[in-house]
């Protein structure tokens, strides 16, 4: 891996990255959310722009073939810094600080800082001596969205530049929205280019504050449990943020002709009777008054999720044919449906889990652990990070 200079102060970009940005007239050169067009190999992200992309990430790091396999992709998404955009990158600059303690000494990773274009500047310059460790890459999530960007997208058109991140963020729900479609779509695309097995996802605000996989690799211990999910902690998704999403569930099964794995547990009563969506707070408005649907006043599908603020799963597996197409399912009628009624990726991936994996392969990961509170994290950081929770 080819070091940084300790003399360059300015933001570090790949060049040939930065190249990509400069073709084109501006051509999108990362990742633009496509709300009209969700369906095909190309809308989950295998476009020849993922490709091009990931081979000038290979370009500046000169990795030996094949050293990506080995090494887990850390991928974090910065959509917004808002009015606390430095606290914001002081947390993930933390984040990625902890993540050089307790995972890189035995984990092999390769971290992906994603911003929209017009931030990378600012959340490089913020990660201080965090953004010059020589396995992290500050990378640019989109370019303009004007001149062509459709056309280039390869492979008619899935990708298409419908909105930027900031776009996106600016509109509220629509932030939520974009996150979980590029996680869903990009991400995966993006590591199986680079030849990465495993993905670990994290938010700006996820702080890891002992070994993940105590005394090994995380890769190495998902691998030896036969893994291809790992969490490290559940929840419950309210009723209004899956609304429907049952319903799919239900249809992809029968459709399918398949029998679930794990699902029946989660539901009541056992069995397809039960795998609908729960009554919840303003349920009945939201579906326009007279003559709407209405939703059985009891039971359902529970609404256990895996936390997507530390999540790590197997690329093979997520590019596998069952999994592809109920991630492709899922994002084609989540933009038939609009925003709100766009599922987060927390509840595509519970209905991953719960349908198609056997007990023992998803991993429930037990390390301390904050999200969301910085304040919190940085007075446990203190001991090994010093007071300012790390060098800038």
């Amino acid at each position: 891996m080819k070091a940084r200079s300790n003399n360059f102060d300015g933001p570090w970009l790949p060049f040939a990255v930065l190249a990509l940005l400069a073709t084109a007239g501006g051509f999108v050169a990362m990742y633009v959310l496509n709300q009209a067009s969700a369906v095909g190999d190309t809308a989950l992200g295998g476009t020849a722009l993922v490709a091009e992309v990931a081979a000038a990430v290979r370009d500046h790091l000169s990795l030996p073939a094949g050293a990506y396999r080995d090494r887990l992709a850390v991928v974090y998404l910065m959509t917004d810094m808002g009015a606390k955009g430095s606290e914001r990158a002081e947390m993930l600059r933390l984040s990625i600080e902890l993540l050089d303690v307790y995972l890189f000494p035995t984990t092999p990773s390769l971290v992906y800082a994603f911003t929209s274009r017009e931030l990378v500047e600012q959340v490089a310059s913020g990660l201080g001596a965090a953004g010059r460790l020589p396995n992290v890459l500050v990378l640019p999530l989109n370019a303009s969205t004007g001149g062509g960007a459709g056309a280039g997208a390869g492979g008619g058109g899935g990708v298409g530049a419908a909105a930027s991140a900031a776009q996106a963020a600016a509109a509220g729900a629509g932030a939520h929205r974009f996150v979980s479609d590029w996680r869903l779509s990009f991400v995966p695309a993006f590591a199986k280019a680079l030849g990465h097995r495993y993905v670990l996802q994290l938010d700006h605000d996820s702080f890891v504050l002992s070994p993940p996989a105590p005394g090994g690799s995380l890769v190495q211990l998902m691998e030896a449990r036969g893994a291809l999910l790992a969490a490290r902690s559940t929840g419950v998704a309210p009723p209004e943020a899956t609304l429907g999403l049952p319903e799919l569930a239900r249809h992809f099964l029968v459709s399918h002709r398949l029998a679930p794995t794990q699902l029946w547990g989660f539901c009541s009563p056992p069995g397809l009777e039960g795998l609908h969506s729960r009554q919840g707070q303003g349920d009945q408005g939201a579906a326009g008054g007279k003559g709407a649907l209405a939703l059985p006043p009891s039971g359902g599908w529970n609404g256990s999720v895996l936390h997507g603020s530390y999540l790590a799963y197997s690329v093979d597996w997520w590019h596998s044919p069952l999994v592809s197409r109920f991630v492709q399912l899922c994002r084609a009628a989540g933009d038939s449906g609009g925003a709100s009624q766009h599922w987060t990726d927390q509840g595509v991936v519970a209905m991953l889990w719960q349908m198609l994996l056997a007990p023992q392969q998803l991993h429930m990961l037990q390390f301390e652990f904050v999200h969301g509170s910085f304040e919190e994290a940085r007075a446990k950081a203190k001991a090994v990070l010093g007071e300012r929770g790390g060098p800038s």
